[in-house]
């Protein structure tokens, strides 16, 4: 039993996968039929890569992580009055924010007839919101790339253009409205 014939056949393998080939297939008899006949599936061919990956993060962070600490200790020596009750009210303040332009976002995109489940949405929206904060020209990057992110799970380029664009609107509306100076 040489060349990867199968036990009780008298043809080789590689001649049944021809045989058994569809007219215009031309892969047939290209493939290779391993000895020990075990194939790992494709989803797993690139684990070796994502280990090394996955390694080298770790390692730079484990050499970054004495000088971190340091500075965190030095941030919250410098700032003697700090109350970290504040700092709860601040991050609850943060998700009650994503939350509501997630639930602006998903209510916009049902006006135009598509429908995205809540957890897609909501994850555009706070992708888009990093995006915003970090790359130049930060809205207009990040908006950018929701309008494709809709266009991509199913919305259309005018639905999900249209969503954003009236999300960035009445966002910035809203807070020019809470700087606007009162009647003194």
């Amino acid at each position: 039993m040489t060349g990867g014939a199968r036990p009780g056949a008298d043809v080789p393998a590689a001649s049944q996968h021809e045989a058994a080939a569809r007219p215009g297939d031309t892969a047939a008899g290209r493939v290779a039929v391993p000895a020990g006949g075990r194939v790992r599936p494709a989803s797993r061919r690139g684990w070796p890569w994502v280990w090394a990956l996955a390694s080298g993060v770790v390692a730079a962070a484990a050499v970054r992580v004495p000088g971190a600490a340091s500075d965190v200790r030095a941030a919250f020596a410098h700032a003697g009055g700090l109350r970290v009750s504040w700092l709860g009210v601040a991050v609850a303040a943060e998700v009650a924010s994503l939350a509501g332009g997630a639930a602006a976002q998903r209510r916009l995109l049902s006006a135009a007839g598509v429908s995205l489940p809540w957890r897609t949405v909501s994850g555009v929206v706070f992708a888009s919101t990093g995006l915003a904060r970090v790359m130049p020209a930060g809205p207009v990057a990040g908006g950018a790339w929701q309008a494709a992110e809709y266009r991509r799970r199913g919305a259309g380029a005018a639905a999900g253009l249209r969503a954003v664009l009236a999300g960035g609107l009445t966002s910035t509306v809203a807070s020019r409205g809470c700087c606007w100076p009162g009647p003194r």
